[in-house]
C-alpha cells in the first residue's frame, strides 16, 4: 500500500515539472508512444525505465543521448497518462465524499464501488513485492 502512495506521489510532482524551457538549439522532437490506460502506462514506464537504465551505464555517446531524448517522450506520454488516471481516481473519491456528507445511502453505495474500482487499478501496480 506505501509503494502506490508513493507513485501517487510522484506523478503529482512530476506533473508539475513537464514545463519544457524553450532553446534556439533544441533537438528535434519525437512523438513516443501513446498509453491508453494505467496497465499501458505502467508497462511504458517499466520497460523505458530498463532501456533508460542501459543507456545510462553505457557510455554516453551522441547517440546515446539522442536515444535517452527520444524514450522521454513515451516516459512523458505515461506519466501524463498516470496523472489523467489520478485525477479521475481524485474525483471519483470527492464524488463518495459528497454523497456521504448528504447522508444519502444510495449514492454512498454507487459512488464507493466506484471509487473501489478504480483503486483495484492502481493497488494491483503498488503490489510488486
Amino acid at each position: 500500500m506505501k509503494k502506490w502512495g508513493v507513485i501517487a506521489g510522484l506523478v503529482t510532482a512530476l506533473s508539475f515539472s513537464f514545463n519544457p524551457v524553450i532553446a534556439d538549439d533544441r533537438v528535434d522532437h519525437f512523438k513516443g508512444l501513446q498509453a491508453q490506460n494505467l496497465s499501458e502506462a505502467f508497462a511504458h514506464i517499466s520497460d523505458y525505465n530498463q532501456q533508460l537504465q542501459q543507456l545510462l551505464n553505457a557510455d554516453l555517446t551522441p547517440e546515446a543521448i539522442l536515444q535517452v531524448h527520444e524514450l522521454t517522450y513515451t516516459l512523458e506520454n505515461a506519466l501524463e497518462r498516470l496523472e489523467t488516471e489520478l485525477e479521475a481516481w481524485a474525483e471519483q473519491l470527492e464524488e463518495l465524499h459528497l454523497a456521504s456528507e448528504k447522508f444519502d445511502a444510495e449514492a454512498v453505495k454507487t459512488e464507493g464501488d466506484a471509487y473501489l474500482a478504480l483503486s483495484e487499478q492502481w493497488q494491483c501496480w503498488g503490489n510488486t513485492e
